[in-house]
């Protein structure tokens, strides 16, 4: 309906505004034939899914409204219902660590706040790590004897941010005992730890117990 409406008087407002909708369920209500509500409703509802479609072009050759459609006599059907722009994800790059040591895998925690905030995670690093830079950060970790061997790719995407990740699988011949990771076995993983979707996938896809 309020597809119909906007091509009749060609308005470029945005339909999902409330003040929009509000203006124009107004302005219907005053045009309303007298006990025939529910018809002029259900008339402008077939008018618009059956003649003024909203995906293809419009049938405004067998529209009713046509000599009275703004849109159409310019030319510009298509560009009416104004719908709200759908923001564009925002890309994330990270090098994601799959690090084994005697056996058990190594899993921290993140953040108590924002994204998957508290939760479990694979170590990770921001943006694309190469080997050295990966070394170096182990090190600093406590990490040391390591052998490094880069994995597939993963993609996740969220509402509004997509993760790229790159991954390694780094088998850690030694390992601080006071360091901040938690390393755990396979068994374990599955059924005590909840893994979140996107480290799960790259688990999953380069699984190195």
């Amino acid at each position: 309906m309020l597809r119909v409406v906007t091509r009749l008087t060609a308005d470029s407002r945005e339909i999902s505004n409330t003040k929009f909708k509000n203006e124009i369920t107004a302005a219907l209500q005053e045009i309303y034939p007298v006990d025939k509500c529910g018809i002029f409703t259900q008339s402008l509802m077939e008018l618009g899914a059956v003649v003024c479609m909203p995906n293809g072009t419009p049938r405004c050759t067998e529209c009713p409204l046509q000599s009275l459609c703004s849109a159409c006599a310019a030319g510009t059907q298509p560009a009416y219902p104004v719908k709200k722009k759908k923001a564009q994800r925002r890309i994330e790059e990270k090098t994601v660590l799959l690090m084994i040591h005697a056996g058990r895998l190594a899993l921290q925690k993140r953040a108590g706040s924002g994204l998957l905030g508290g939760m479990w995670e694979l170590p990770n690093l921001s943006g694309k790590a190469d080997t050295a830079q990966i070394q170096k950060w182990l090190e600093k970790c406590g990490i040391t004897d390591c052998r490094i061997q880069k994995g597939s790719p993963v993609c996740h995407i969220f509402t509004h941010i997509e993760w790229h990740m790159d991954s390694y699988l780094i088998e850690c011949g030694k390992a601080a005992p006071d360091s901040d990771f938690t390393w755990i076995t396979e068994q374990a993983l599955e059924k005590e730890y909840a893994l979140p979707t996107a480290f799960k996938k790259v688990y999953t896809q380069n699984r190195p117990l």
